[in-house]
């Protein structure tokens, strides 16, 4: 298994691939799908996030950079703290475009976190894909332009290898810092 972000992206409605990372620095271990016992009682939390090096929570109505990657696409960066929930952990990253409310990014993860005490666990760096060519009356608009100033919407959904799952869903203002 690679140590990169490695991401597929669809809004078909089909289920999104997953693709499996880990992170940098980390060693998968056999015995991280168990948590300790004081963790293991407790219900399972999630949250949104944002961030390439450290996990930085968003809150609604924060701005999210439009990211316009190397490859040509834009992507907003997703981070998830994940507590009371054993890593690796299946993630399902949803963005809706709230004027439309047609999802602009449908991306799925097998993803190590990273353990930052209080049972909890943290993975940055998750790209969330952006194709706004399902959105109705915005032509050949590309994701940065079309989305830029607007409320879009991130729902994220965990469910661990023992089942526990969680979701948390935020709304944001996306803004492109390239423009």
């Amino acid at each position: 298994m690679g140590w990169g972000a490695i991401g597929l992206s669809c809004v078909s409605g089909d289920p999104p691939p997953i693709a499996s990372i880990s992170p940098p620095g980390s060693t998968p271990t056999g015995d991280t799908a168990t948590p300790p016992a004081t963790c293991a009682t407790a219900e399972a939390e999630l949250q949104v996030g944002t961030g390439v090096d450290t996990f930085q929570l968003l809150e609604d109505l924060d701005e999210v950079e439009l990211v316009f990657g190397p490859q040509g696409g834009y992507h907003i960066t997703i981070a998830v703290r994940a507590c009371h929930m054993a890593s690796p952990l299946t993630l399902h990253i949803e963005i809706f475009d709230e004027l439309s409310s047609v999802a602009v990014s449908d991306v799925g993860y097998l993803a190590a976190t990273l353990d930052v005490g209080d049972c909890c666990g943290e993975r940055v760096d998750m790209p969330g894909f952006l194709d706004t060519s399902a959105v109705p009356g915005i032509g050949d608009q590309d994701p940065g332009s079309y989305l830029d100033g607007k409320e879009v919407s991130i729902v994220l959904s965990a469910t661990d290898e023992l089942g526990n799952e969680a979701s948390d869903t935020v709304q944001v203002i996306a803004r492109s810092l390239s423009r």
